[in-house]
């Protein structure tokens, strides 16, 4: 019988390089061992004090590589783990290895016990490649959301509301995020090519008053001279115009080397094919930017001048910052013109997949390989040099359906997405609620370790294998919400499985 030898058991703490506001947990004293009677069955126990009593999330995390990563699987768990674990010594947590990885021997396992008093769940995920928006103004003195958020691997938050806020703006926000996982990218949201009318009445010096100001002489009209807009309260700007280029990128790079919020990239927004008009939108006549009066669809010099005006941001901001400065695209434009990826770093898809792909199959089209813009295609296009490609995708709709108990069931999006990730390297998918200034996190995380090789098509099945487990995904017609069935196994076992009405957990 194949036995486990634990070699060194690490603590995880709270980490304490940010500003406290209140006492972190501190873990202490982590013995672990397997039993020696045959049941594989490892005994880890701990000491868990926090000066405020509260009660704590505990995660249980493993390695088999010296601590080099902490993906292995260590799902089997009972006692003192989970939420509301009240502090106090001798905690005692069970892992029943036998059950989670059947036949695995080993020297160099290491557990580390992660405590949360924020009630934050701190399982691992594997690969990583999880990603977080973070739209609208947030309350970043709340240590749950900033603790909740730094757990992404790429997250995106929206720069204007964090610099030109003097309080949160001095919190070193990043700085805040990066103490609970330095892993973590932060990207700066920042507009490509409108304006907010309301920055007319911020603060002098703040970063919206100072780009409304400069950008004030390249307002962009429409056919009849009304003022272009392309989401209310914005003025769409002439950024076929160098000098307003310049400007949009200069100030993005001033405030990022002044401020005490400095983020780890941008994510523009947003670069579409032609200049894009909401229905909801009031908005006389059609867009011209070059004043000519012939309409930006109708003026093939005016729509490439657009795409070259396009690209020009992007190359502007990397020559102004470095090529380790990673940028998001956002836009239907990025995610399928090559030529307008390639300068970037990775795009985000949004509804993916109705807004990109045609219907009504579009999740078939979104990954199938003879389909030029797919995500089989699209992962090759950005800069890898950054450490991209990031193709973020999200759909903030709600879908329901009766489970095979007759319950009434979200589909959550997020999880179709993840098997996405698992397939397509790069892909990170995003759980996102229809409220979008909600942080959500899978309810299963899930951890496979590195891939092993690449995916395999057979016809309408999708497989890979990973170092601890496997994915199998097969179509059944491929229109959204519901494309496909997908199975997620860890060291054999089942972890995850969807095929409408049918779901495990």
């Amino acid at each position: 019988m194949k036995m486990l030898r634990m070699l060194l058991l690490l603590a995880a703490l709270v980490p304490a390089a940010r500003e406290v506001l209140a006492a972190d947990p501190v873990v202490s004293n982590v013995q672990a061992a397997q039993r020696t009677d045959g049941s594989k069955l490892v005994d880890i126990s701990y000491d868990l004090f926090d000066a405020d009593g509260d009660t704590c999330s505990i995660a249980i995390q493993a390695s088999e590589t010296s601590g080099n990563d902490w993906w292995y699987p260590c799902l089997s768990l009972t006692g003192h783990v989970g939420s509301d674990v009240i502090p106090g010594a001798g905690r005692l947590v069970i892992w029943d290895l036998g059950a989670d990885a059947p036949g695995i021997a080993g020297t160099d396992f290491q557990v580390q016990v992660i405590a949360s008093d924020n009630r934050v769940d701190h399982r691992a995920h594997s690969p990583m490649n999880y990603a977080v928006h973070q739209s609208g103004t947030r309350d970043w003195t709340d240590p749950v959301l900033v603790e909740s958020v730094a757990r992404a691997d790429v997250l995106v938050v929206t720069a204007f509301l964090i610099w030109d806020n003097g309080p949160v703006e001095a919190m070193h926000v990043v700085d805040m995020i990066k103490s609970y996982n330095p892993d973590c990218k932060v990207i700066g949201y920042n507009l490509a090519e409108s304006i907010r009318l309301g920055w007319a009445d911020d603060a002098l010096g703040s970063y919206g008053r100072t780009l409304y100001d400069a950008l004030l002489p390249y307002w962009s009209y429409t056919t009849t001279g009304d003022t272009l807009s392309n989401w209310p309260d914005n003025v769409g700007l002439n950024i076929l115009d160098p000098d307003c280029r310049d400007i949009i990128v200069t100030t993005f790079v001033e405030y990022q080397a002044q401020s005490a919020t400095q983020f780890d990239g941008i994510f523009w927004d947003y670069f579409p094919h032609v200049y894009w008009i909401p229905d909801f939108v009031s908005c006389d006549g059609e867009p011209d930017m070059d004043g000519d009066g012939i309409a930006v669809h109708q003026d093939p010099d005016e729509r490439e001048a657009y795409h070259l005006a396009q690209e020009d941001l992007v190359t502007r901001l990397r020559a102004a910052t470095s090529d380790a400065f990673p940028q998001i695209l956002n836009g239907r434009r990025a995610n399928s013109d090559s030529t307008l990826a390639s300068l970037g770093d990775g795009m985000n898809y949004e509804l993916f997949p109705t807004m990109e792909f045609p219907g009504p199959e579009r999740m078939r089209s979104a990954v199938d390989p003879a389909e030029p813009i797919s995500l089989w295609h699209a992962v090759n296009w950005p800069r890898t040099t950054a450490g991209g490609p990031y193709l973020l995708i999200e759909n903030n709709n709600n879908y329901l359906y009766y489970d095979h108990l007759g319950v009434l069931t979200e589909l959550d999006s997020g999880d179709y997405f993840r098997v996405l990730g698992y397939l397509f390297d790069g892909v990170y998918p995003i759980w996102d609620p229809n409220d979008e200034y909600t942080e959500v996190w899978p309810a299963n995380p899930l951890n496979l370790g590195e891939p092993v090789g690449p995916t395999q098509v057979i016809g309408d099945v999708f497989t890979r294998d990973f170092t601890y487990g496997d994915v199998w995904m097969e179509f059944k017609g491929g229109d959204w919400p519901d494309p496909f069935r997908y199975r997620v196994k860890l060291n054999g076992n089942v972890v995850e499985e969807l095929d409408v009405p049918y779901h495990f957990p």
